[in-house]
This record gives C-alpha cells, structure tokens and sequence, in this order.
C-alpha cells in the first residue's frame, strides 16, 4: 500500500488482517496515526510509515496510538513532520514492549525529551539523524535495558551543562555502540564543530544560555461561556538570535485570527507580542495569546513553545477550563390531576460541566410523595453535558399539592423553575339519611 494518497483509515479496515505480519504505508499522505488507524492488527510485527506528513501521534494515555499491535518490533516513521511528539510528550509509545527498532530519521525534532523513549523496554536501535537536534534531556534513555546503539549525526548540538551528562553515558555504557554518534557542538564558539564524545566533560559550562528559556509560564484559568482570557508567556535568551513563539492546545497548534487587529480589540484569537530590555545584551519577549467569546470548544491545555536556532523549550501546560451557564432542555409543567392518580414530573438542564437537577416542594416543605417512597424515577438519558430528573408521582392525594421547584445548579451559576401541582378530591357525603315527621 505504499505510494499511494491513502490519508486515513476506516477503524474497521483490517478486520481480516488478524494475520498480518507486515505492513507497508510508506510514501502516502497521512498526518496523523491514532488507535483506529492500527486497530485488528494483533499479528502486526514490521510497520513501515516514512515518507508521510505525520506531526502527531494520538494521546498515549487517553487512547495509546499502538494499543492493538503490542508485538510490533520494528516502527519506521522517517521522513514525517515529528517534533513535538519526542520533545515534550510522555511515553508517546506506549504499549510497544517488544518494539526493538525505532527510526525517527529526517523529521523536524529539535530535542528529545527525558519521557519519549518510556515502556519501551525492548528497545535495541533508535535513529534520529537527519534531524536538526540540538539538545538532548538527561535521562532520555534511561529505562532501555537492551538499547545498542544510537544513530544521532545533528550538527546543532548546544554543548552546555546540560548536555554533559550525554557523551559521559555514551562513553561509559557497557556494550553500546558509540561509532554511530557523531554529532559536534554548534555552541560555544569555542567548541564549534568538536565531536561530542571528545571534548572534555569541564568544557561543558553554562556561561550563557542562548537557547531560549522560559521567565512566565501560562497560567491555568477557570472562565465562563462567553467571556474572554489571556495567557502570557515570557522567554529570554543570552542570544540576539530571533526567537519564535508557538502556541499550542492539547498538542495542536493555535492559528490566530486573520481578522484580528494588532491590539486584539477586534476579539477572537490573537497573538500579541512585548520585547523587554535584556542588559543590551541578547533578547527577551512576552507573547500574550487572547481569547475572545470563549465557548466549551476553547477549553484545553494550553502551551507556549519557544524557539530560536539554538534550540526550542516547551512551557508548563495551562488547564483552560470553560464552564457553561445551566439552561433547561425540558421544563416542568403546571399539573392538575384526581386523587389516587398518577403525576408525570420532568425536568432536564444542560451546561458544563452537566448541572445537578434537583427538586423542592414549597420551597424546602416536606416532599410527603418521597417519604412515602411513591416515587419512580424516569431512566435518565443523559448525554455529557445534560442531566435529567424526571419522576412519577404515584397515588397522589391532597397533602401532595403545592409548589414544586426544579433547579439546576453546576459552578457556572444557578436556575430555577417552578410548577404547581393541583390534586383534585373527589367529592364525598358527610351527612345522614333522616326522616321528618309530621304530628298532625
């Protein structure tokens, strides 16, 4: 199947491959790779994805993107547009605990982060050249017991404190291959092309920092349907190299509005950015991201990603949370019904997170219907952000009427309804039969 335009995958397009061993989807147009694109594929051992346009993997702990082929051995993605993924995500191949080759070779990944290479305990070979790495985590391939080699030739690594960690382990693993290494310094100048592996662990200082570093991070918010935020984040660098900012939501990126007035008065999405003083020496930026007329749809984690040739660092994620206002799907109706009969009571309210619907009877006064358990509740339908509460009122006599108040309640705010409920007696004799006499 490779060299074609196939872009996506119906869930239930390998439901005869149980058997597969092998697949090859190399050279097609696929962006994205989530559960349903592997899904009947427990044989699966040989997967082959390069040359594609993919940028992100589905969430590893909402729905793990390689939950179904838990015997896969080899993954090739080569040739995508992966980044963020080795970056700044956590256990992005989760699952794949017989996976042994890794190749990540001719992406766009600046760093590799210390959780990328997580669960992946069978792990033999992983390949990142090609790529433009210029940092690497300490840590990062902590955890991989079996791992043999490392294919990294980036010429843009930021030799610092930080990386000294890397070419001791490199030299001081047992048994790993270190003849696939040959990445050199881009930074200090004084390291500038040096291999790794050969400059002494004390040339590792961290004098400057041009690679950009974060001052403010977003911060996590709670708003209402309909109202508006902002989110600041503030990066630095010993560098006067540019810096670019990227803003991201749940890993995908935020596009600002074409519209947008360069103050962000004119509402939507819009970016702002304030260069700071920086000691006349490298730079210092806030970039500010508004949000206008905000609906459930906005609500997120939210993140500011910096760049500049040196490297890119990922902010702390800000929890943006939109609650919406109660509003009634179904309201109570006035009732007038006979004694012993039955009452139908319905009321249902939508809103995020979905209400509570509760009911009272002359605002707080004995519910006699429930403490003499003549209630029967109405199955729910309720869906994600809607609540019901509907009953039948069974055998109802005169103490039941009165007032009856349905209220929806959730953080964003409070209604209610009220509806009356008549019972009408039927009529009785109280007087006797009685004869009049006459005496005359």
């Amino acid at each position: 199947m490779s060299q074609n335009n196939v872009d996506f995958v119906d869930e239930d397009a390998w439901e005869f491959c149980v058997e597969l061993n092998e697949l090859d989807l190399r050279s097609n147009k696929f962006q994205s790779v989530d559960r349903s694109t592997l899904s009947g594929l427990p044989s699966l051992r040989h997967l082959y994805l390069q040359d594609n346009m993919i940028s992100h993997l589905g969430n590893p702990y909402e729905d793990p993107t390689f939950a179904d082929v838990p015997l896969l051995e080899t993954l090739a993605l080569d040739g995508n547009e992966i980044s963020h993924t080795i970056e700044d995500m956590e256990a992005p191949f989760k699952g794949l605990v017989n996976l042994k080759s890794l190749s990540l070779g001719n992406n766009l990944i600046k760093s590799i982060g210390n959780r990328a290479f997580l669960g992946l305990d069978s792990l033999e070979i992983i390949d990142v050249r090609d790529n433009v790495i210029s940092t690497v985590q300490e840590n990062a391939f902590e955890n991989l017991p079996r791992l043999q080699s490392i294919h990294l030739n980036s010429g843009s690594i930021l030799c610092d404190c930080y990386l000294k960690w890397f070419p001791k382990w490199l030299n001081e693993t047992t048994g790993f291959h270190r003849t696939h290494v040959t990445a050199t310094c881009a930074h200090p100048e004084l390291l500038k092309g040096h291999y790794i592996t050969y400059v002494p662990y004390e040339r590792y200082t961290c004098d400057d920092f041009p690679k950009p570093y974060i001052l403010q991070h977003p911060q996590t918010q709670v708003t209402l349907h309909g109202d508006s935020l902002k989110l600041s984040c503030r990066a630095a660098s010993t560098s006067p190299a540019d810096m670019k900012f990227e803003w991201k939501v749940d890993s995908d990126r935020v596009e600002a509005d074409e519209a947008a007035s360069p103050d962000c008065s004119s509402g939507g999405r819009c970016v702002r950015y304030y260069p700071h003083s920086f000691d006349g020496k490298g730079r210092e930026i806030t970039s500010e991201l508004h949000l206008s007329n905000l609906t459930y749809d906005d609500a997120g984690r939210y993140q500011c990603v910096v760049q500049n040739k040196y490297g890119v660092t990922y902010s702390e994620r800000a929890n943006i949370t939109v609650y919406v206002f109660p509003t009634y799907v179904v309201t109570p109706e006035d009732i007038v019904v006979e004694a012993g009969s039955s009452a139908r009571m319905e009321c249902a309210a939508q809103g995020v997170p979905a209400p509570k619907v509760t009911w009272k009877k002359d605002f707080g006064a004995d519910f006699h219907a429930a403490i003499e358990r003549r209630i029967n509740s109405i199955q729910p339908n309720d869906d994600q952000f809607t609540s019901v509460n509907s009953f039948i009122m069974q055998r109802v006599k005169g103490d039941d009427t009165g007032v009856y108040t349905c209220t929806a309640e959730n953080p964003a705010g409070i209604i209610s309804w009220n509806m009356s409920l008549s019972v009408l007696d039927m009529p009785r004799c109280v007087c006797s039969l009685g004869y009049l006499i006459d005496d005359r």
